[in-house]
């Protein structure tokens, strides 16, 4: 093929020595078509220095010659009509490399697809069945026990959602101190002891702090806990060399509680914590791993996602929402001003929010005597203050005490929070002409308020 210039035609189809045939395909302009593998940027200085030359760099080369002689060819009259089929021939080649890039797309997914059919058909065990609904019940089945009375039954599955700094590994040492010694849980609390011991997988502290916390915390029975110290290392809960160590390091030291903290670590290398896919395989994979390992109760702690409010709906696990519809009991820590709650809800289990009051010398949380939730202990907070300010200046009128109040910036909050204080004859108004003045009645060092 040639392509008629202004003067002459000029040959542009390079033969291949081997074959005598073209190693290039013109368009009907009789522009060189550019090969499929054409590098699409230049080579770098050190792609040049390493690259060993090979049959796709001859046919690039005669591409580059060839499309050289070509444009020098071309007149001034035929110029609209030679981009025009250039271009056309550049998207045709596009679509071309487009397609394959299509074609190998669907053939990586498709082997996805099969590595992953294998892998379940590999993991497949089938479970233990009985016939009939009669056999179900006709079985002697030991009665529902509660592992900590009102938190959660035996071979339950937790989920601790914390807000930030909120102190969850500082409920899970109390956490383990209960389960390994048979104390109650946050002072009050009757605790069944697991049959087995109590493992702990430790992701997020130091071994050095770690450590430090249990010591301070005096568990007695330190032989019925076994710690796992994650920080630092990989465990990738996806694959068959990590569920075997698990299982093994399990039966080795009779672990029939595990404790995870937290669970965005946990997910590390194994997908992504806000995937509902990858989530639902890991949870299937630690039910696996229970089954194989005798672990009756599973006990995960994770991290609220930043946007969680202050109290309600918003108070959740970070994630994937597939890691909520997962465990049997949800506990929820949280925190305001300075103060830490704890409530519990799910299955057979209802334990409204109240406040936990921390004793630094053994890093205790017990149950606040007289405490409520967030709503109660704001007002408590701020009725307090209320007394405070009337102490250290009797005689103030309601708007200076208001004025004066840093516990809350509403104003229907600071109105509610003298009313309080009123209605537990902690101060009283003393009529000062037509003003109202405001007055201690007592000074209490503590008191217990009576808020609906």
């Amino acid at each position: 093929m040639t392509h008629a210039g202004e003067n002459n035609a000029i040959p542009l189809v390079p033969l291949a020595p081997e074959s005598n045939e073209p190693i290039l395909q013109y368009n009907a302009n009789g522009c060189p078509v550019r090969p499929a593998h054409f590098p699409k940027d230049e080579l770098t200085t050190h792609q040049v220095c390493t690259h060993k030359p090979d049959r796709d760099d001859e046919i690039i080369t005669a591409y580059r010659e060839a499309y050289a002689k070509y444009v020098g060819t071309r007149t001034y009259a035929n110029q609209d009509e030679c981009d025009a089929a250039d271009r056309a021939e550049s998207e045709v080649s596009d679509r071309m490399l487009l397609d394959g890039d299509i074609r190998k797309e669907m053939r990586r997914q498709e082997a996805q697809q099969v590595v992953k059919r294998k892998r379940a058909e590999k993991a497949f065990t089938p479970p233990a069945t009985l016939p009939t609904l009669a056999d179900e019940l006709a079985e002697d089945i030991e009665p529902l026990r509660p592992r900590i009375e009102s938190l959660c039954h035996v071979e339950n599955n937790v989920l601790c959602a914390a807000k930030a700094k909120a102190g969850k590994t500082t409920l899970c040492v109390n956490l383990l101190r209960s389960l390994a010694d048979g104390t109650p849980f946050l002072g009050e609390l009757a605790v069944t002891p697991p049959e087995g011991n109590i493992g702990y997988f430790n992701y997020e502290m130091s071994r050095r702090q770690f450590n430090t916390w249990l010591r301070a915390a005096n568990i007695q029975r330190q032989d019925r806990v076994s710690i796992v110290h994650l920080r630092g290392h990989r465990l990738p809960l996806i694959t068959i060399p990590a569920q075997d160590w698990i299982v093994e390091w399990a039966t080795k030291h009779r672990i029939t509680t595990l404790v995870i903290d937290p669970w965005g670590q946990a997910m590390t290398e194994s997908g992504s914590e806000n995937s509902n896919d990858d989530v639902g395989v890991v949870l299937r994979i630690l039910g696996e791993i229970k089954r194989r390992a005798g672990i009756t109760d599973l006990f995960v702690i994770a991290h609220m996602g930043h946007g969680a409010s202050v109290e309600g709906g918003q108070e959740r696990a970070r994630g994937a929402s597939a890691l909520l519809g997962w465990p049997d009991v949800l506990w929820t820590l949280t925190e305001d001003g300075g103060d830490r709650f704890l409530s519990a809800q799910g299955r057979d289990v209802e334990f409204p929010e109240q406040a936990l009051t921390f004793l630094h010398e053994d890093r205790r949380l017990v149950l606040r005597d007289g405490g409520g939730d967030r709503r109660r202990e704001r007002r408590s907070r701020s009725a307090s203050e209320v007394v405070e300010i009337v102490t250290a200046e009797p005689g103030l009128s309601t708007s200076q005490v208001m004025d004066k109040m840093r516990s809350t910036t509403q104003r229907e909050a600071r109105s509610h929070a003298v009313r309080d204080a009123k209605a537990e004859k902690l101060i009283e108004a003393r009529q000062d002409g037509r003003a109202s003045r405001l007055y201690p009645l007592t000074q209490l060092p503590s008191w217990t308020p009576r808020f609906d």
